[in-house]
């Protein structure tokens, strides 16, 4: 009853267009109709739903007929959904009701914790509560106080400032494309993709020197390939209608600051040791450490790392 509330509340709203909705967690977890060990150590299923979970069994038995007891006892990696799933796991059908059923209570956790914004920046931050849980989204507090004074470029670049952004690689480029963009959602129209007659980009050509030569213009996703440190704001959008934010993109050089050492912001209590200036890109803030400390989830992640 809850989540059909919460799904005819969310339905009344303006939604986010595609790229920035339920696809993104969809796309980003990918789908498995067996139990798997996800990326940090724990059961998993469908898409990506943690069988730990305290109501694990609940939802398993309403939405896919299988026991949690069942699915651990089939856990395997790599089995794709399928709508004839071996027995212990579920269904594609199963997957997807399963996936609505968990995805509209992160809906609910952003609409308590960052009501009132564009689409495209709701649907982002419901994709880092889905990623993180809702007490992992409410620990990036300095994203938050940026959200709350209407200052998308420096959200994006906190939630792109952090240890799980490092983990993620283009999904978070993509979730940084989100709350970047205020537009609205809907279907999409009105970006062209490719070539056509939409004209020239928007201050934004492909590796063109900024921050006053220090990086270089980047798409997002071209810049966590590289391993660089992306700061938004800085180079325009990338004008062509794409998914992928344009970042001024820092790659550090890593035969200058290596052998355990890594760029850290001095700024975020970063190092724990020895710091050295000249082998970073970025700031004067960004020093290389001979003991780097990323405990806090919030703070930059290492250029590099």
């Amino acid at each position: 009853m809850v989540v059909a509330v919460v799904a005819a509340a969310t339905a009344a709203r303006a939604t986010p267009s595609a790229r920035c909705g339920r696809e993104l967690a969809k796309e980003s977890e990918g789908c498995r109709s067996c139990c798997y060990i996800d990326p940090t150590g724990n059961p998993a299923i469908g898409y990506g739903y943690l069988l730990s979970n305290t109501n694990a069994d609940q939802l398993l038995r309403t939405h896919a007929g299988v026991s949690k007891a069942a699915a651990l006892a089939n856990c395997r990696r790599h089995v794709p959904c399928t709508s004839s799933p071996p027995g212990g796991c579920i269904s594609t059908r199963a997957a997807n009701s399963l996936f609505e059923a968990t995805y509209a209570l992160f809906e609910q956790c952003i609409d308590a914790w960052a009501p009132g914004h564009p689409p495209n920046v709701r649907g982002g931050l419901i994709d880092m509560a889905f990623a993180l849980g809702c007490g992992g989204v409410q620990q990036f507090r300095r994203m938050k106080a940026a959200l709350d004074r209407r200052d998308y470029i420096a959200a994006a670049r906190e939630a792109g400032d952090s240890r799980w952004c490092g983990q993620v690689g283009a999904r978070c480029a993509k979730v940084q494309g989100c709350i970047q963009d205020t537009t609205g959602g809907g279907g999409g129209g009105g970006a062209t993709s490719g070539g056509g007659s939409g004209g020239s980009p928007t201050g934004f050509t492909d590796n063109r020197p900024c921050d006053g030569g220090k990086g270089r213009c980047r798409t997002a996703g071209a810049c966590w390939n590289e391993r660089g440190l992306a700061l938004p704001g800085l180079c325009g959008n990338n004008g062509r209608g794409d998914s992928e934010a344009a970042v001024c993109c820092f790659v550090p050089n890593r035969s200058r600051c290596n052998n355990g050492r890594a760029c850290t912001s001095v700024s975020h209590n970063q190092c724990r040791g020895r710091t050295q200036s000249g082998l970073c890109p970025g700031s004067s803030d960004i020093l290389c450490c001979d003991a780097p400390d990323f405990s806090d989830a919030t703070s930059p992640r290492p250029d590099g790392a």
